[in-house]
């Protein structure tokens, strides 16, 4: 006759048999997870010529993207501030930028950074992208990230 537990299994003996060779058997404790403060700090790759080009590409739209804020939310079109971080000409590193503009009237409707503008931003966004994971996972990333 079946006698009925808590969870209603018959607890006879040959039932947990496999589980008495797998708790027995020689088990390896698992590896510890490693998290981005364990790892060493790692120096940008050299990338090859394309990749670092559309790097370029990309910060110079980014920085562009920058400039109209600023523009928009400080400068108010101070010509005087306007030419100290925007090009006069368009360059081969305003290709995205240029791709992305609207060509319906002869006027610009995106910035063109000036190359010192984006050296500036590209620098500034290579070293959050390099400090930023080794702090992720800190529990008051705020105030890291704010001091």
């Amino acid at each position: 006759m079946l006698k009925l537990e808590a969870n209603c299994e018959d607890f006879t003996e040959n039932t947990l048999i496999s589980y008495q060779n797998f708790f027995l058997s020689n088990q390896e404790p698992p590896t510890p997870v490693k998290l981005a403060v364990d790892l060493p700090i790692q120096t940008q790759k050299q990338l090859d010529t394309q990749t670092n080009h559309l790097t370029n590409l990309t910060h110079t739209y980014i920085a562009g993207n920058i400039v109209k804020k600023l523009n928009q939310e400080i400068l108010k079109n101070c010509d005087e501030c306007l030419k100290k971080i925007c090009s006069n000409q368009v360059t081969q590193e305003h290709e995205l930028i240029d791709a992305r503009e609207y060509k319906g009237n002869k006027m610009m409707f995106l910035k063109y950074p000036a190359t010192d503008f984006r050296i500036l931003i590209h620098n500034v966004m290579m070293y959050v992208s390099g400090i930023l994971p080794t702090k992720c996972h800190s529990p008051e990333i705020g105030v890291i990230l704010i001091n």
